[in-house]
């Protein structure tokens, strides 16, 4: 019978979200007379505003309860879904996707976890990104993938307010811009404040450039030592189409491991990421960052898929890992500004 209608279920983080926008463009060229649902985390689903394969956009919160699985389940029902695929097999998403009512169902697998699902995928390289894992799914069905760059869309107001911006804070369009995203919400990710307010110190005095930093409202305190240290930052704190906007107008983005810098590839902005403990081939395909996407990233023992050196120790408080040596993030503020500074010649 025929596929008429596909949800897709994707429930990570912001950078998760850009990295399933190869899947969904995918899904809606090889099938185009399917409507394409999509399920994400609320929170990030503005990510996805604009995107023309989209038929329909649902959220769903991180810590839903059985009364919130159901309905969205319900409403779900009566898009009549014949094939549903949860991206991202974790115990939670297993439990929505098990909820819903669709003729097929595909749990591609989370590390090694193919349960409950009518396809097999499998997969036999742990290293393979989690792009080329999602298209596994079309390949496991019998169809062949079509490009896999991911990819966000602004609207021309969009692009406006950003330049507005600019305007507004005294940021001229002739010098290179900046943005940098010292923030991580690990600790373990993050290359260190003041590693950036030195990185800044140095690109502006090397070289005519003005520097955006971005953060969150609530991270505004922890970005004071660059402040400190390089008073003509600019700062900025937005929503997530904000961000977009701003990163597109951009000239190169330096960050951590994070979300933000998934934004800067898909918006084709020349992009370095200081990866830390993370397995790097997973969420930046080789074959999509190179070139103007660089990537620090340290070859170190310690480091496995799971992150089980990073979780064998806690803070007792926030419970959140932590590392004594951080040897993955070893990275010189010199060798990033020379990257840096061959990026914006």
């Amino acid at each position: 019978g025929k596929i008429q209608n596909i949800l897709i279920i994707k429930l990570g983080g912001a950078g998760d979200v850009v990295l399933a926008t190869p899947i969904i463009r995918n899904f809606k060229k090889l099938l185009p007379r399917a409507k394409i649902h999509v399920l994400v985390l609320n929170g990030v689903e503005s990510l996805l505003n604009n995107n023309p394969y989209i038929d329909s956009l649902t959220t769903i919160n991180f810590d839903a309860k059985v009364q919130e699985i159901k309905k969205i389940s319900s409403m779900l029902k009566s898009r009549k879904i014949d094939l549903a695929v949860n991206f991202q097999a974790t115990n939670f998403s297993c439990k929505v996707l098990d909820s819903l009512s669709s003729r097929w169902k595909i749990n591609r697998s989370y590390y090694y976890r193919d349960k409950n699902t009518d396809v097999l995928v499998g997969f036999t390289d742990t290293y393979r990104s989690v792009i080329e894992r999602d298209l596994d799914v079309l390949r496991s069905i019998g169809l062949t993938p079509v490009g896999k760059n991911t990819e966000l869309f602004l609207e021309k107001n969009e692009v406006e307010w950003a330049q507005q911006f600019f305007s507004a804070n005294s940021l001229s369009r002739e010098n290179k811009t900046v943005m940098i995203h010292p923030c991580s919400s690990l600790k373990i990710r993050s290359w260190g404040i003041d590693n950036f307010a030195h990185l800044c110190r140095k690109l502006i005095s090397e070289v005519n450039c003005q520097i955006i930093v971005n953060c969150s409202s609530i991270e505004l305190e922890t970005i004071q030592p660059i402040k400190r240290l390089v008073p003509e930052v600019c700062l900025f704190s937005g929503s997530l189409r904000e961000l977009l906007s701003m990163v597109n107008e951009s000239d190169l983005f330096i960050g951590n491991d994070s979300g933000p810098s998934q934004v800067s590839v898909a918006l084709d902005i020349p992009t370095i990421t200081i990866n830390g403990p993370s397995t790097s081939s997973l969420y930046r395909d080789p074959d999509l960052v190179r070139g103007k996407h660089y990537t620090f990233n340290k070859e170190v023992h310690c480091r496995d898929l799971f992150h089980t050196q990073c979780m064998s120790k806690k803070d007792p408080t926030t419970n959140h890992p932590v590392c004594d040596s951080m040897i993955c993030l070893d990275f010189s503020v010199d060798e990033v500004a020379a990257k840096a500074l061959e990026l914006l010649k």
